[in-house]
């Protein structure tokens, strides 16, 4: 009897009746696949689940790219990651199929009835507010919470909620759609559809992590982002009303959102203190003076000799100021001030360059970077209070 077989067999004899049984049996089908391990998301897709197997790619992308970037050797870090997610596939695939021709089958349709749901219902104040302080963590937090509300009223067997929340990306808009759906059955229409809301959170996602804006977007849709779930809200609450007259907002705190809410305001201190400017003006001055332009020219092919010591004689006097400041960074914060440093030399050196041009057309940037270094004492003592200009 082969794999399909196997499955379709035990799946005509225990759909009808899901009972605690259906563990046991799950529990038996989870052998290692060697066909899994080979071939991964592939051969989930020769079995007939092409979601699962889209699924299954797009997961893999997470390990390729997490060991892609701390392994020394990126293409030995890819291949591990990819080796990985076969060795999961191998020991997820027969299960998964089982489930999949379970759920596909009539006598399982039957036994499966829209169960009615009691969603996870809460006040719009407190998802704003736990929202904000925990940096968008909160929104997890109530995937969750309905995501374990579906699973408990409808048995189903399939993908627990831990793992429907931390790949909220895939399954985002299948909660969304279904609480409308079940919302819909008792009389609530939304102005929205799932797939707007859920388009508009993940592109505030993308955005907050994105490192191309400034610190002010990242705040902005960490403010507005909550507001997207608002008429998923009102549709859950549309629904428990339905089904029970007098359920209230949840009012009492759990262990869980205690220990999310510590852990979040400690990320949401941490964060505000990283995305406050450059601590010091100075510093700034000192890091793309004495470093900076000397690197950029350094790139170019000339490598300044005087520029260095004349920079450090100018600003000998913010040595001290800076260094008895507090200069602990956060990694993030490090970044973003080496590379503010960065953007600032490329474009004070290439000004002074595209100005030597208009006398000298034929002038080279190893050139220009020599006549800086060549008049650096005279140019830094000049045009300080423009450099000061340039670092804020």
């Amino acid at each position: 009897m082969d794999l399909k077989e196997q499955h379709e067999r035990a799946a005509f004899i225990d759909a009808l009746h899901l009972s605690p049984g259906w563990r046991k049996t799950f529990k038996e089908n989870r052998r290692f696949n060697i066909w899994g391990l080979l071939f991964g998301w592939l051969y989930v897709g020769w079995l007939g689940m092409g979601g699962t197997a889209i699924f299954y790619f797009l997961m893999m992308l997470v390990p390729m790219t997490i060991l892609g970037t701390v392994w020394p050797d990126t293409r030995t870090g890819i291949c591990l990651g990819i080796a990985l997610m076969h060795i999961w596939i191998a020991f997820r695939v027969n299960q998964k199929y089982w489930k999949h021709v379970l759920k596909n089958h009539t006598a399982y349709e039957a036994a499966q009835p829209d169960a009615p749901v009691m969603y996870f219902d809460i006040s719009k104040k407190r998802m704003v507010l736990c929202s904000i302080l925990t940096l968008g963590l909160y929104d997890l937090y109530w995937m969750y919470q309905n995501w374990k509300a579906l699973k408990i009223a409808r048995k189903d067997p399939d993908n627990g909620p831990l793992g429907q929340t931390v790949f909220w990306i895939f399954y985002l808009y299948s909660l969304f759609k279904t609480i409308f759906k079940d919302a819909d059955k008792v009389g609530f229409k939304s102005r929205y559809s799932a797939g707007v809301l859920f388009g508009t959170y993940l592109l505030m996602a993308i955005i907050a992590q994105s490192n191309a804006f400034p610190a002010f977007i990242f705040w902005m849709m960490i403010f507005i982002s909550p507001f997207v779930f608002f008429p998923v809200m009102d549709a859950i609450r549309a629904n428990n009303k339905a089904l029970d007259e007098a359920a209230v907002p949840r009012r009492k705190i759990t262990l869980g959102e205690v220990v999310l809410l510590l852990i979040g305001g400690l990320i949401f201190v941490s964060s505000v203190y990283s995305h406050f400017p450059a601590k010091d003006e100075n510093r700034m001055l000192i890091a793309f003076l004495e470093k900076g332009v000397p690197d950029y020219c350094l790139q170019n092919g000339y490598r300044m000799e005087t520029w260095p010591m004349a920079a450090y004689d100018v600003l000998k006097p913010m040595h001290a100021q800076v260094e008895s400041a507090n200069d602990n960074l956060s990694l993030e914060e490090q970044r973003r001030f080496d590379e503010k440093m960065r953007r600032i030399s490329r474009g004070f050196v290439d000004s002074i360059y595209q100005n030597l041009k208009q006398t000298e057309p034929f002038i080279t940037m190893q050139k220009a970077c020599l006549l800086l270094d060549q008049n650096a004492k005279a140019i830094l003592v000049n045009v300080l209070p423009e450099f000061r200009q340039l670092a804020r």
